[in-house]
């Protein structure tokens, strides 16, 4: 009877549920002030719709202490906390409401690296049970993608999407990334530029200049448009690629259904992740969203037989260019294809492959930059051993320097800065047609000058050029660390797109306290164990299934979400993927293992009538 009920009437009460809340936020502070074709649509009513869609199309009444049933009520009250995120106001133990949300959430992580050490000792993985007709599933799905499309279409253009435009345009203009050349703007993944270079050439920008005309963004004409409010202009090629990436998350998510052979499933993980509050965030963030599709399709391919080891980890080699923590399920997604024998081999040709193209890439597409002396020779604990000034247009003079540094980062980083610095060997011979004034009888190498941002911009050409003289490993070295230093230690720290404090913030002010320090230190540690048990795990295995690797994947995902700058209050699109695929995760036990494989060579269509029965006849 409950499951009946559930089928018919509950489509019509998530409706009626939806429909209330939507009319109590209508003239909340909240509420979006928009008005037109697009419903006004607030951060709690889209909150509280995700929680019902989320106990609808996965609470199963008739197993009500199954584990599936936890997942989805972790999800609904991740959906619900992302609504108190930003709340000050002082709750129980004198913590704010905020600082209570930063602990759920966190706790969430916590608990999915748990649900995957569970899944990963298990020895099957029941199927799916939903409860909701097929076409009730379609109306959440397509009420889920209008909201997504919605957030798509309306919502401001976010610095990732702002920085890469501008990138865009500097690579289309230069053929260079802008690492080092444009400081506002430079760090963000290689990929983003590309994408967004990729999309600008088919729908260019424009911007309203200031006698009201309709002007056509240029690397030529920045001075008119980059620092201008960029809602008065068309930057459609940015919803372009937000859209295109939402789409190739949404094809993957149905693809791994089918895949696992869950394909009821994957309607219902489609729907989920639309209306997650974690997904509406981040869609207009295309950097975490690329590394989101990236990664939902690296599980795609590691499910396909033939290339699809190859394909899968030249794809995880490219999403953790998009988001580094990613490259934490390289040793993972490797000892997964140990037992597959040809797939081992694609596996490592599609990593050899992928490191070769990122290195063709930094030879070619980024241009060397001098170290900044608040970025790398800080980290380092280099301090510079000249300055540089400019004195007139064509004369820069360098002077004996005597500023002390001293780097607050641990000893390993300050190590591994310092031999990136160390390889940097080109000396200062001449500026071109910018006269050069330094001290007598001094060898000035490049990396040792602190200039001004006029004297930098006068000498950046000559450094390219002595740089050209090295060998080729030295000029990889150089425009590694140029790329390094621009995204781990940008000139400009990025606006988070909720304008919330990290995690890590949070708890430990800014600067970060010695023991919180600590204690994220031992979480990264903690999360480095966890991989690299994990890998171990599949290694051992007697026989490897999918679940083992969606089990690991999970471990390392939701850890690498934990020990993040930002903890576990944003970038959820990254991890969701990760999450839905438990619904679609089916294995029989072992013991029906052969039964059900010598099934699949059944030809349900074969013609087994051999014609009556024999007729059997004595006499008396």
């Amino acid at each position: 009877m409950l499951q009946s009920l559930a089928r018919h009437w509950l489509p019509l009460l998530i409706t009626l549920a939806s429909a209330a809340t939507a009319f109590a936020n209508a003239d909340s502070p909240t509420a979006s002030a928009q008005t037109g074709f697009w419903p006004n649509l607030g951060p709690a009513t889209l909150a509280w719709f995700a929680a019902v869609v989320i106990l609808a199309l996965t609470l199963r009444l008739r197993r009500i202490f199954a584990l599936r049933n936890l997942d989805a009520l972790v999800l609904v009250a991740m959906s619900l906390l992302f609504v108190v995120r930003a709340d000050t106001s002082t709750m129980l133990g004198g913590h704010t409401a905020q600082w209570w949300a930063y602990l759920g959430l966190s706790l969430a992580m916590a608990y999915w690296v748990i649900r995957g050490l569970i899944l990963l000792r298990a020895q099957t993985a029941p199927r799916y049970e939903g409860i909701v007709s097929l076409s009730a599933i379609t109306a959440l799905l397509l009420a889920g993608l209008a909201v997504s499309v919605q957030r798509i279409a309306t919502a401001p253009t976010s610095g990732d999407s702002a920085d890469a435009i501008v990138g865009g345009l500097y690579f289309r203009e230069t053929g260079h990334l802008p690492y080092g050349q444009v400081p506002a703007a430079d760090a963000h993944s290689p990929l983003l530029y590309l994408a967004h270079a990729g999309a600008l050439a088919v729908l260019p920008p424009t911007f309203a200049a200031d006698d009201g005309n309709t002007l056509e963004m240029s690397w030529d004409n920045r001075s008119a448009w980059i620092d201008s409010d960029w809602a008065d202009g068309d930057v459609a090629a940015a919803r372009v690629v937000n859209a295109v990436l939402f789409v190739a998350v949404l094809l993957g998510l149905y693809v791994i259904g089918r895949r696992l052979k869950s394909a009821a499933v994957g309607p219902v993980i489609m729907a989920i992740f639309c209306v997650f509050p974690g997904t509406l965030e981040c869609l207009p963030r295309p950097e975490i969203m690329l590394s989101a599709a990236l990664l939902t399709w690296t599980i795609v391919f590691a499910l396909l037989g033939g290339l699809g080891g190859l394909l899968a980890t030249f794809c995880l080699v490219f999403a953790g260019l998009a988001w580094p923590w990613t490259w934490l399920a390289l040793p993972v997604l490797l000892a997964y294809f140990v037992r597959r024998r040809w797939q081992l081999l694609g596996s490592l040709v599609g990593l050899a492959g992928g490191v070769v193209l990122i290195g063709w890439g930094l030879l070619t597409l980024v241009q060397p930059a001098m170290p900044r002396a608040t970025a790398a020779l800080a980290i380092a604990d280099q301090p510079p051993a000249y300055t540089a000034r400019l004195a007139d247009p064509k004369t820069v003079i360098i002077d004996q320097s005597d500023a002390e540094l001293h780097t607050t980062w641990g000893a390993w980083s300050t190590l591994g800065w310092r031999w990136l610095l160390n390889q940097d060997v080109a000396a200062v011979d001449g500026f071109g047609d910018v006269r050069i004034d330094r001290p007598n009888g001094t060898n000035v190498l490049f990396r040792e000058i602190a200039a001004t941002s006029a004297a930098r911009n006068a000498i950046q050409p000559a450094y390219c050029a002595a740089v050209a003289e090295l060998s080729g490993t030295k000029r990889g070295l150089i425009a590694l660390r140029t790329l390094l230093e621009a995204t781990w230690l940008p000139a400009e720290p990025a606006v988070a797109a909720a304008k919330l404090p990290g995690t890590w913030e949070l708890w430990g002010g800014r600067p970060m306290q010695p023991r919180w320090v600590l204690a994220r230190r031992m979480v990264k540690i903690a999360v480095a164990l966890l991989t690299l048990l994990s890998a171990l795990a599949l290694l051992m295995s007697r026989r490897i299934y999918p679940r083992h690797l969606v089990s690991a994947l999970l471990i390392v995902g939701s850890g690498a979400v934990l020990a993040s700058t930002d903890g576990a209050v944003t970038n959820l699109a990254w991890l969701l993927p990760l999450v839905l695929t438990l619904w679609a995760v089916y294995e029989v036990p072992e013991s029906k293992v052969d039964q059900t494989e010598a099934a699949m060579f059944v030809d349900p269509d074969a013609n087994t009538d051999d014609g009556p029965a024999p007729r059997i006849t004595y006499e008396e």
